[in-house]
């Protein structure tokens, strides 16, 4: 008689006849709830199928191959039948049990064809995967649990099963900074899962990630952070992580402003591509030509990023009136624009009710420049002009721009006005409000 072969595929922990059809291993002979199947693996066999029975739809099952080497026509396969119950002969462990998450052995006796074999294989010195795959959950509860334990006292949950001494490096860049900790995700091996790492720092913040790509520039050039770590496995299946790293644990506020300081000098001292010809940059244009600079993909943040991290520093004369440009005055709908030369500087754009008016305020600087077009001219036309006038203060110099305007030599066709910070770092009059009020008359 030819033999009736079929393929069956082991998905979910559920027997598929089909790709489409599919049957609980509750409704065959495996012991209920003794055992799961590995989910990360893909699992075909060959079967032989024989004495179909039309009553209770169910089928006698012999496994051939429990790892076949072609498996195609599993896709092609169809269910002529109802298959109700699969009542399987008895099953090889030795090609078994390394299918198998976990189980417990005892349950298998009666399905395995050879008992002996299975003792053997269970006694031998597994190596750790082979322990977590197997044996680990040896004392997961089951809905009818049978003790084989002295005094019928099964075993505590949070019991320790095996400790894993663990040393490795991980990447400051992959890594997450919450308030108090630094986290990550990493599989091991040896446990064959991810577990989460966190170690402690009560100095970590969460806005360090958005500076965590320079941590390597303090730490010697290295992109990594050792971590040494002791995991605990429990025979309830959890996982205590105990972990410390050297590097996380010497982050504090001096090491940040290390860090803050190269950074500024990484931007204010850039020497833009060639490539880049006009004297107006974006915060794109800027962040692009520093290697390790990561702040958001928004532009619109990068901007802030930029200006935030200027202004962390100390002793910035024009503090206040850069913080009350960026985030009250400039149009939130337009980029702010960057000067490298003659120093850093930015350039706001300011919507009035009449006119568009560009304020090109340079750091640490005394002055605030102020250029004011009709409404009607189109902006970029704006902007070109701006940016012929920043060129042509850096050939000639402020003063001598200021002088041959005053003179009608140049750019007598727009409005443009100087407002000094006055008295900007007196404890007895605050300059920073005449100033204040002095702009806001010029911007109509």
């Amino acid at each position: 008689m030819q033999k009736r072969l079929r393929i069956l595929k082991i998905s979910e922990n559920k027997i598929f006849i089909t790709p489409n059809d599919s049957i609980s291993f509750c409704k065959t002979n495996f012991p209920r709830d003794c055992f799961s199947f590995k989910l990360n693996k893909e699992i075909y066999w060959q079967v032989e199928l024989s004495n179909y029975d039309e009553i209770t739809s169910s089928i006698d099952v012999n496994v051939l191959d429990y790892q076949p080497n072609d498996f195609s026509s599993f896709n092609n396969q169809l269910q002529k039948k109802a298959v109700e119950h699969l009542n399987f002969k008895e099953l090889k462990w030795g090609e078994l049990e390394p299918l198998l998450s976990w189980y417990k052995p005892i349950e298998f006796e009666q399905l395995t064809h050879n008992t002996n074999q299975r003792k053997q294989l269970s006694e031998r010195r597994l190596s750790n995967r082979e322990v977590l795959d197997s044996a680990l959950i040896v004392d997961k509860p089951s809905i009818n649990p049978k003790l084989n334990f002295e005094n019928d006292t099964p075993p505590n949950p949070n019991e320790k099963f095996m400790e894993f001494n663990l040393s490795f490096k991980y990447y400051f860049k992959d890594a997450y900074f919450k308030l108090g900790y630094v986290t990550f995700n990493k599989y091991i091996d040896d446990i064959g899962r991810e577990v989460e790492f966190k170690i402690y720092n009560n100095e970590i913040l969460p806005e360090y990630n958005y500076i965590k790509y320079y941590f390597p520039k303090v730490f010697n050039n290295r992109k990594k952070f050792t971590v040494n770590a002791l995991v605990t496995l429990k025979r309830n299946n959890t996982i205590d992580v105990d972990s410390s790293s050297i590097e996380i644990e010497s982050i504090n506020e001096k090491l940040i402003d290390t860090i803050k300081k190269y950074r500024v000098r990484k931007i204010t001292g850039l020497v833009i591509d060639d490539k880049f010809e006009n004297n107006l940059l974006t915060a794109s244009d800027i962040t692009s030509q520093i290697d390790d600079f990561n702040g958001s993909d928004d532009s619109k943040e990068n901007e802030l990023d930029i200006i935030k991290l200027l202004l962390a520093q100390k002793d910035i004369r024009n503090k206040k009136h850069l913080e009350y440009l960026s985030g009250h005055e400039h149009n939130p709908a337009e980029k702010i624009l960057f000067t490298l030369k003659p120093i850093f500087g930015f350039l706001f754009f300011i919507e009035g009710e009449s006119k568009n008016h560009y304020c090109w305020e340079l750091l640490n600087s005394h002055a605030t420049y102020l250029w004011s077009f009709d409404k009607y001219q189109p902006s970029h036309i704006q902007i070109n002009r701006i940016e012929k006038i920043i060129s042509l203060i850096r050939e000639i110099g402020r003063n001598k721009y200021k002088s041959n305007y005053g003179k009608n030599l140049i750019d007598s066709d727009i409005s443009f006005h100087v407002v000094n910070h006055s008295n900007s770092t007196s404890d007895i009059k605050d300059g920073f409000i005449d100033w204040k009020l002095r702009l806001k008359e010029l911007l109509f």
